[in-house]
């Protein structure tokens, strides 16, 4: 677990992650100075209303400690997900510290205006996708192809925190995409002034809430991360139709008003009326359709299907569209790519393995419920996808 905090804003488990002694003086001048890192954030609902001038973030709260980037620069694939970064991160386990946001900002920002100890790094990237489809291998390349150069997030929870604590219409969107805006901010203050790009990939929850992302960061490349529809429906259930590990069934008992409105747009059935495959389909499909709404409207982003990986992020992606013109990509950082390319994305605590393919095993296992649901909610999406990637090569 990233953090301990509650909804309430209580500590609720593992208390000695904490350290009580700290003063908030002694929290600000490690903040200030970037020798800790945000990497968790409770965020209240209430933090958005009002409008978006009220300069507030409605008790909002941080936490902090130090990361061990050098980790994960020297092996993106050991500590592929944030959450494990934080975990072998020695000072995270017993040394973190909470502090109310609002007195962060206010701090770096003062500091900022006239300090050279730190860099802040705008966002280079934004990484969205439909989840077991190759994203942690594209973040994988990201942080690999020039570590020294590089931060990476790679589904960290404070941008999270900030898309999704919304749930109702008293939100202000201009207020939301404010508080992302600070966010990423101070995640992106370094006392490491090698590092020059820094990425995020999102978790995939994060797609249906591009537009907050976007009304934030407009200028900011993005890529959307998908796979084929069977393809991709044999790894999210490939612990089975009923398993609780499926990341496309969590929320099959409490399904999002876009993924009701899709079901009730494609079947006329309620969404909770569905089986494990359909409604895993549809919930793909609700990430798809928010992604394709976006660039529809705002003419940005690339798609980057599965299939082209990863070669399409070394011959295209990064050299001509995440990174600015005139940024070295030579040999070495495709050799970098490369090398990262051929283990496995998720090779936890060291356990690293030779990446497989494995996109023909899929299709012939799959059943028929799996190619079903696929072809009811995802072939369309899957198609106009297609289209969009080909429209921007």
């Amino acid at each position: 677990v990233v953090c301990c905090v509650g909804r309430d804003g209580k500590i609720m488990s593992g208390v000695s992650l904490f350290n009580s002694k700290l003063t908030e003086g002694e929290k600000l001048d490690m903040i200030v100075s970037a020798s800790v890192h945000l990497v968790d954030l409770l965020v209240p609902e209430k933090a958005f209303y009002g409008s978006e001038h009220e300069e507030s973030y409605g008790n909002a709260k941080g936490v902090f400690c130090t990361l061990d980037w050098a980790k994960h620069k020297k092996d993106p694939s050991a500590n592929a997900m944030f959450r494990e970064l934080v975990s072998e991160s020695n000072d995270c386990n017993n040394n973190r510290f909470m502090i109310d946001l609002d007195i962060v900002m206010n701090a770096v920002f003062e500091h900022d205006l006239g300090g050279r100890d730190v860099n802040v790094l705008e966002p280079t990237g934004f990484v969205f996708h439909e989840s077991r489809c190759g994203s942690t291998l594209v973040a994988n390349i990201l942080a690999a192809f020039a570590p020294e150069r590089s931060r990476v997030y790679t589904e960290s929870p404070p941008p999270v925190s900030v898309l999704t604590a919304c749930g109702s219409s008293r939100c202000d969107p201009k207020k939301q995409a404010a508080l992302f805006r600070d966010v990423l901010y101070l995640m992106g203050r370094t006392n490491d002034l090698m590092e020059k790009h820094l990425f995020f990939k999102f978790p995939s929850i994060c797609s249906l809430h591009i537009d907050i992302v976007q009304l934030a960061f407009p200028d900011v490349p993005w890529i959307f991360v998908y796979r084929d529809p069977v393809q991709v429906m044999m790894s999210h259930l490939a612990n089975g139709a009923n398993s609780k590990k499926a990341k496309c069934l969590k929320t099959r008992y409490s399904p999002s008003r876009e993924t009701q409105r899709l079901v009730q747009r494609k079947t006329q059935l309620s969404a909770d009326m569905l089986s494990p495959e359909d409604f895993c389909a549809a919930y793909l499909a609700t990430l798809c359709d928010s992604i394709l709404r976006e660039a529809r409207v705002s003419e940005t982003g690339r798609m980057v299907n599965y299939s082209d990986l990863p070669n399409v992020l070394m011959d295209d992606i990064l050299p001509t569209y995440f990174l600015p013109f005139g940024t070295k990509f030579g040999e070495k950082e495709k050799q970098n790519s490369l090398l990262i390319s051929e283990v496995y994305s998720k090779g936890r605590h060291g356990k690293t393995k030779r990446w497989v393919e494995d996109s023909d095993n899929k299709e012939l296992m799959a059943s028929d419920k799996i190619r079903q649901a696929a072809s009811t909610y995802l072939q369309s999406v899957y198609i106009e996808l297609n289209e969009h990637t080909i429209s921007k090569q």
